[in-house]
């Protein structure tokens, strides 16, 4: 029995040329883009580039008072501590090292600078509001760990903070 159908035309050359059309003009999509990111970058570049040059003469001075008023000058850790809210320093320890005791950050904190002279009332609050806002979970043994959906904040190469020091 013969097929009585009409043949149909090869379209295959034709579905090339549709797809390497699209890929031109992807690719025409992407360089603009590119153009148009680099462009943003360097302009918002120059602009946070002044305002680093403007906080370090700020903080150089700020640091000059402190000296003449007998206010001793703050450690390295302290200046991160400055830097980076306790809040965000507690998730990111947490995500680095996994569930930790409340005593084992409140000794973190310390040696990153927070809580200097104080007695641990500031990390107990923030861990109840970091809690209570789901950026920490507390385990039923009592530890704090980091829920699924969170992530990092900073570089943890070698477990620490690397983008800040």
């Amino acid at each position: 029995m013969r097929d009585t159908r009409p043949e149909m035309r090869d379209i295959r050359p034709d579905l090339r040329e549709r797809l390497a059309e699209n890929a031109a003009r992807q690719a025409e999509e992407i360089a603009e883009f590119k153009r148009k990111y680099d462009a943003l970058e360097k302009s918002h570049k120059g602009a946070l580039d002044e305002f680093g040059r403007e906080r370090a003469a700020l903080e150089q001075l700020l640091e000059s008072e402190n000296e003449r008023h007998g206010i001793p000058a703050l450690t390295r850790a302290q200046k991160v501590a400055v830097l980076v809210p306790l809040a965000d320093f507690l998730v990111t320890k947490v995500q680095t090292h996994g569930p930790m005791r409340k005593d084992q950050l409140l000794i973190e904190a310390k040696l990153a600078g927070y809580l200097a002279g104080g007695n641990g009332r500031s990390l107990h609050i923030t861990l109840m509001n970091v809690t209570k806002r789901g950026r920490l979970v507390r385990l039923s043994d009592q530890r704090y760990a980091a829920p699924n959906h969170e992530h990092a904040m900073f570089d943890q190469e070698g477990g620490e903070m690397q983008t800040l020091m």
